[in-house]
């Protein structure tokens, strides 16, 4: 996109990362993609805004990385990236520095759609790779398949010529079946989303609660597909079509009930769950975990 930006990692050489941090500090390089390894130890001035695309997992570590902008009483911004599952480290956070964080929820309609393409990165480089060279191998390399896959259709079509027919009443049946199963997976519903228009949710939210079979309507989750025409012509809220969706149960309960009992034990633990059918996962982390799993 023409930013003047590379990369930093713990797997750069040291002479490589210092000469980096050289022209990082002369300006000649103006946005730096880098790991943990970048959260401590740096000491770079006029640094005016830092982006966590993850939360990180140990609150402390959220201190150390956005303490990389207005530092000796400068001024910075830190906007940190937190998707649904990821919001389960917020607390643990805010607990630490003892603030709130403001939180500002994106919808599809937030995001920038004009920018380039994706670009192509040689990843034992990490530099760009010209996309037209490419395409253009593809291109040859479709050509040389599909030549090949004539040659081989003609020798397969003369093989095919030589069988016998098959009996005409078991091919009907054979028909008869594939037909059946086809229209048993056509009426077949998956329950799991539904997609209604409207130009407000509440109102569906009765009858979502009925869909889905549950009584919270904190659980219910949704994304937005596509929007049409405000309600008065040129004004009032636009018509919009809604994915609907059940969010994961166990972190609206599980989660917060884990996070409590931690904090009534007054243990210095860290509580991340995950689900991935069938196994429910729970990680514990933190000073104290040699306690729990001592007792």
């Amino acid at each position: 996109m023409g930013l003047k930006a590379k990369p930093i990692s713990g797997a750069l050489p040291q002479n490589k990362r210092t000469r980096l941090l050289e022209d990082f500090r002369a300006k000649k390089v103006t946005i730096l993609v880098c790991t943990d390894v970048a959260a401590r130890g740096l000491d770079i001035k006029d640094v005016n805004f830092v982006i966590n695309y993850d939360l990180p997992q140990e609150a402390a570590n959220y201190v150390h990385r956005i303490g990389r902008t207005g530092r000796a009483g400068a001024e910075g911004e830190a906007i940190s990236f937190c998707a649904y599952e990821d919001c389960e480290h917020l607390d643990a956070i805010k607990e630490l520095i003892e603030a709130d964080i403001e939180s500002l929820d994106l919808e599809d309609s937030d995001f920038a759609t004009d920018i380039c393409s994706k670009p192509r990165v040689d990843r034992k480089t990490l530099k760009l790779v010209d996309s037209s060279s490419k395409s253009s191998n593809r291109k040859t390399e479709k050509r040389n398949d599909s030549s090949t896959k004539r040659d081989n259709s003609k020798s397969t079509d003369h093989k095919l010529r030589e069988r016998k027919p098959r009996n005409m009443t078991q091919m009907t049946e054979e028909a008869k079946t594939s037909t059946k199963t086809t229209e048993n997976r056509a009426k077949r519903v998956d329950r799991r989303f539904l997609e209604k228009e409207g130009y407000d949710i509440k109102p569906m939210v009765p009858e979502l609660l009925s869909y889905f079979k549950i009584n919270d309507d904190g659980l219910i989750g949704h994304e937005v597909l596509s929007k049409g025409s405000r309600k008065f012509l040129i004004f009032g809220p636009k018509k919009t079509k809604y994915k609907f969706f059940v969010k994961p149960i166990y972190k609206r309960l599980l989660l917060p009930f884990l996070i409590n009992i931690i904090k009534k034990a007054g243990l210095k633990l860290f509580v991340k769950v995950s689900f991935k059918a069938p196994t429910l996962q729970i990680y514990f982390s933190g000073e104290d975990e040699k306690i729990l799993t001592d007792n």
